[in-house]
């Protein structure tokens, strides 16, 4: 199984677990449109939402 695959059943079962052995410690996702970035257990808190609901999986990649 490829790494989005693990993600994305990772965030579709809320399996916290699996999804943070997914994640670096050093990771950080940034909402540019919000100014606002956000951190590996912030990701973790997000997941365990029940009312997210996550489609259209897909990576962008940007390199500072």
């Amino acid at each position: 199984m490829n790494l989005l695959d693990k993600w994305s059943q990772a965030i579709d079962s809320r399996d916290i677990s699996a999804l943070s052995e997914l994640i670096h410690d050093d990771y950080e996702f940034t909402l540019h449109s919000a100014g606002k970035t956000l951190y590996k257990k912030d990701v973790l808190d997000w997941v365990a939402i029940d009312d997210i609901v996550s489609t259209n999986y897909r990576i962008l990649y940007e390199n500072d």
